[in-house]
Parts: structure tokens; C-alpha cells; sequence
């Protein structure tokens, strides 16, 4: 089968109210607040349709919008408000946001130390990050 779009791997950080995407490929890196705030003081995705929106508009910052998108493969790290790990709630709402987002696959992160290119490319067959 022809492959007409490359695939595209997006490294997802979460703050507050905030965003860091990087483009693993290009290495690119675009760091945004968010006018509209997705984040309460005890959760930080509170507004499932805030936050994927505002996900959505920065990746698209990186090639604009397209009508047809590539397959992405992200990487979700939430960074803040996850004292004692992540629970399956959390965990849950991180991969929908991502695959509302147009992700193929989602591998989520449940600490707060940065990846390496080597940690990336694990998160995708690792369970540890799933």
C-alpha cells in the first residue's frame, strides 16, 4: 500500500492552563497559554473541550490547518497536580483529548522528568507509559 502522509510524532507537555508541544521530528518546540482556561486547582485537564481545542490550534501552528491530517503518534505528560501518579480517570481523559486531536496512538506518561529521544520512541511499546 502507497503511503501518501507521513506519520507525525507530537511530544505533548500539560500545565496549568498551558501547553509545551514539540514536533519530534523537526524538533520544533511551541510553548502557548491558554485564554481560556482548561485547568481547575484540582485537576489539570477540568474542561475536556477547552483543552483539546486549544491542543488542536497549537499543533496545527506547526504545519496550519490541513483537511486532511497524517496519522499522529503523541506523547501526553501531564507536569503539574499529579501528586501520587495518575489515575485511570486521568489517564482516560489525557488519551481522549489526544485522540480527538487526531491521534492514532496515545502513550501517556505518568511522571514529570522530560524524555529523551530514546524514552519517545519506548513510549509507544512500553506499558510503563500506556
Amino acid at each position: 500500500m502507497f503511503k501518501i502522509f507521513k506519520t507525525k510524532f507530537y511530544y505533548i507537555r500539560v500545565y496549568q492552563n498551558a501547553v509545551e508541544i514539540k514536533d519530534v521530528d523537526s524538533g520544533q518546540i511551541i510553548k502557548r497559554n491558554s485564554s481560556n482556561y482548561f485547568s481547575s486547582k484540582r485537576m489539570l485537564l477540568a474542561d475536556f473541550e477547552i483543552a483539546e481545542q486549544f491542543f488542536r490550534s497549537v499543533i496545527e501552528e506547526f504545519e496550519g490547518p490541513k483537511i486532511i491530517t497524517p496519522s499522529m503518534y503523541i506523547v501526553m505528560q501531564p507536569m503539574e497536580l499529579i501528586d501520587g501518579g495518575l489515575c485511570s480517570v486521568e489517564k482516560r481523559a489525557f488519551r481522549d483529548s489526544a485522540e480527538h486531536c487526531g491521534a492514532r496512538q496515545v502513550a501517556i506518561v505518568n511522571h514529570t522528568r522530560y524524555l529523551s529521544s530514546d524514552e519517545f520512541k519506548k513510549a509507544f511499546k512500553n506499558s510503563e507509559y500506556n
